[in-house]
């Protein structure tokens, strides 16, 4: 029902049915439709209704909420007070029977006319009416009248001297109405009237996660076939504009964009504006004389073409896949494609030239600013409770593995206009460059890389650390002279800083040039000796170098200071424990560091875990290294390591076949 375009939900008006009653006898038509003329045919998609005398005036007014705004509404009774003075309000109150008397019939007679009601619990969708009875009348129907009320259980009780315009609590078992003093309720909210709401297909349908458009094919007037490729064409964004010369809304809409073309050109957008009066419904041969004639008067300074049915489907099925309505497009209809080649607005209907240039701003706003503009009026959605970073989004879909996606959502901050003195907005782009430079370089892409943390310091030309890790990346792409330059000026300048010195040691570490990695990091320790992350540094670089015996001199000596540094004692029992040289291995040591280090990690780092798999496996325990080892898979597998995963598996079949571990030195 729903992808056949019919009304499930949203645009659908309400109905109200009258009760012939008596009239309709020996007749099949016993309610009349009154919904227009009772004023209740709102397109308020209403899920529930109510009735009760509200305003306590004698008639009944209706509560409703809706799916669609507004999400109640109260339609009040205005009957004349001739019309509704005479009415008889009932609260009853049960005794032997359930207090609120629910399910009780009541039967009131005033001279000729005769009226039942029934006091029910619930009337609809999560709503129950006023257990208040309501038995409306005219003024002056009669004097007196009677009630007659079967109560749940069956018992009958009548009840007399009722008076019209009176209200009355009904007690069960005590054969006589108590009158009560009626009540008054103010109304303070304001009248309305609601206006006349005429169905239409013109929206403007704003995504807030956008998708990727079809490659589609067209001939333009001159015969030639040309397509939109949305991974080629993707240097500017693209309106792709359907229209039919006997259309008279996409006739105007043409002559708009052409006499705005040049405030749509200053925004870099292209239009490829397609006829679809080549497609016919009985494959006759269609005739686009009309269509001719239009584009040889208004020469359009845009692309315009001949769709076929293939792209004019492969548009449908993108409207489609979107929403669960499959209704034919209008005429005209509208895509606006970012210069990703992404799905980002539809027009159903024309649009403004006013609109469109807003909305081609709207093409690089940050997530927020979209989700805002793409609800027709303000609201709370809760996101300002979670406040989310402007690279967010990114990186998540970078940890989802998504990484093109995440490359297209830092790119939307770097085409982000920055604004004079908005140092936020400036900081915003250069992070996304260098999320994209880090980005890059995880996929080795290094000259990519380079050159986005070049535009990053470009934005951020005082950042020295920004511009040792584009030395780093210039290295890797083969651009050596140049990062040789880079890491040398940030050395002289950055000489009495060991931040800089121990981060150009790293640098040089990642390019495999220990020794002037060792010589930045003692140029750091120099400036502070006691900073032991330096000199686990400078340890690892004489490891990395082939100089094990000078990197377990550095560790004994932070050790010495009863340095709580696990890392400098578990890098130390791995050197212990599986050095190829006789002499520098220490079985015994090994095992006594790992056991520290371990019983500080509660046995959950897997890199630990390892050192002590390999310190047992020396001493000769290899049932516990096996044990050990397997532990530190379960971990590195919990934490997505997979290729740490791959590793330690080998070493469990070493440490299987009763053999210790030997590390390799570069």
């Amino acid at each position: 029902m729903i992808t056949r375009g019919r009304s499930f939900s949203g645009y659908e008006k309400n109905c109200c049915f009258l009760n012939l009653g008596s009239e309709t006898t020996g007749s099949s038509i016993k309610f009349a439709d009154i919904s227009a003329a009772s004023g209740l045919n709102l397109i308020d998609d209403t899920r529930a209704i109510i009735a009760t005398d509200w305003d306590h005036d004698g008639d009944l007014d209706l509560w409703s909420t809706n799916r669609e705004g507004p999400r109640i509404r109260f339609l009040r009774n205005n009957l004349k007070e001739g019309q509704r003075s005479g009415s008889v309000s009932l609260y009853l109150k049960g005794t032997t029977c359930n207090l609120d008397a629910i399910g009780a019939k009541l039967t009131l007679k005033m001279g000729s006319r005769k009226m039942t009601r029934s006091l029910r619990a619930g009337g609809g969708f999560l709503s129950q009416s006023s257990k208040r009875i309501l038995f409306g009348m005219q003024k002056n129907d009669s004097e007196k009248g009677a009630l007659e009320v079967i109560w749940p259980g069956g018992q009958k009780e009548i009840f007399e001297k009722i008076i019209p315009g009176s209200v009355y609590l009904i007690v069960q078992g005590s054969g006589k109405a108590q009158e009560m003093t009626k009540k008054e309720r103010k109304i303070n909210l304001p009248e309305s009237r609601p206006e006349p709401q005429s169905q239409t297909e013109r929206a403007r349908i704003i995504l807030t996660q956008r998708v990727k458009a079809p490659l589609l094919e067209y001939v333009n007037f001159n015969g030639n076939l040309k397509r939109y490729d949305p991974d080629q064409d993707g240097k500017s964004p693209t309106l792709i504009n359907l229209w039919a010369s006997w259309c008279g809304p996409c006739v105007a809409e043409l002559s708009e964009f052409k006499k705005y073309y040049s405030q749509i050109q200053s925004k870099d957008l292209q239009i490829i504006a397609l006829t679809t009066e080549a497609i016919t419904e009985n494959n006759s041969k269609p005739d686009l004389e009309k269509a001719k004639e239009l584009i040889k008067k208004n020469d359009y300074p845009f692309k315009v073409g001949v769709t076929d049915a293939k792209s004019l489907r492969l548009l449908t099925l993108l409207n489609n896949q979107l929403f669960s309505r499959e209704r034919p497009l209008p005429l005209p209809t509208s895509f606006l494609l970012d210069k990703y080649g992404q799905l980002a607005i539809i027009y159903r209907g024309p649009v403004s030239t006013d609109q469109l240039i807003k909305d081609i701003n709207l093409l690089s706003a940050s997530p927020r600013a979209v989700s805002e503009a793409s609800f027709p009026f303000n609201s709370n959605d809760g996101s300002e409770l979670f406040k989310i970073g402007p690279l967010d989004f990114a990186k998540a879909y970078q940890e989802g593995g998504y990484l093109k996606e995440a490359l297209l959502e830092a790119q939307k901050l770097t085409d982000a206009t920055i604004e004079k003195k908005d140092n936020s907005s400036t900081n915003n782009k250069a992070k996304a460059w260098i999320f994209i430079a880090t980005l890059e370089q995880s996929q080795k892409n290094w000259k990519l890389s380079a050159a986005a943390y070049q535009k990053a310091i470009s934005l951020l030309p005082d950042q020295p650390l920004l511009k040792i890790q584009s030395g780093v990346m210039l290295w890797m792409a083969g651009k050596r002279d140049v990062a040789n330059a880079t890491f040398q000026e940030i050395a002289k300048s950055g000489s009495s800083n060991p931040v800089i010195l121990d981060t150009l040691g790293k640098a040089h570490q990642q390019i495999d040039r220990e020794k002037e990695a060792i010589n930045f990091f003692n140029a750091a320790i120099g400036l502070r000796p006691e900073h032991t992350p330096y000199q686990i540094n400078l340890a690892i670089a004489h490891q990395r170098n082939k100089n094990p015996s000078e990197a377990v001199k550095i560790y004994r000596k932070i050790i010495s200071k009863n340095d709580p540094a696990l890392n400098a004692k578990n890098n130390l029992a791995w050197i212990l424990a599986t050095d190829p040289d006789d002499k520098i291995r220490d079985a015994k040591s090994a095992l006594k560091l790992s056991k520290e280090v371990n019983q500080q990690t509660g046995h959950k780092n897997f890199a630990t875990l390892d050192t002590l798999a390999a310190a047992q496996a020396e001493n000769g325990q290899f049932a516990e290294a096996v044990k050990t080892i397997n532990k530190a898979i379960q971990s590195a597998r919990a934490t997505g390591k997979l290729q740490i995963v791959d590793k330690l598996q080998q070493k469990a079949e070493i440490y299987s076949s009763k053999s210790p571990f030997r590390s390799n030195r570069k």
